[in-house]
């Protein structure tokens, strides 16, 4: 974690309304490449966990800008139902 950040890694899910729900920052980091490999290991956990439909994402702050730089689905990381047959 940085406290001089320029990107930070967060989750969004659907909440119990079905509406996009923007859970708290996650990490901060101060270069791409750390917050993107983090990124991409938190979807991964969240997908191995069984959360199908969560989205993490990577902003970048530039001043007072921020932009999402990458999104990860934790779909992608769902574990295979037929791996152990």
């Amino acid at each position: 974690m940085s406290n001089q950040w320029s990107h930070k890694v967060y989750k969004m899910a659907y909440n119990v309304q079905g509406e996009w729900f923007k859970f708290r920052t996650a990490a901060t980091f101060a270069d791409f490449p750390s917050a993107d490999e983090y990124a991409r290991s938190f979807a991964k956990a969240q997908g191995n966990g069984g959360e199908r439909d969560a989205r993490i994402l990577v902003e970048a702050r530039k001043g007072s800008t921020y932009r999402v730089v990458a999104e990860y689905r934790s779909s992608a990381y769902l574990p295979d139902p037929f791996r152990s047959l």
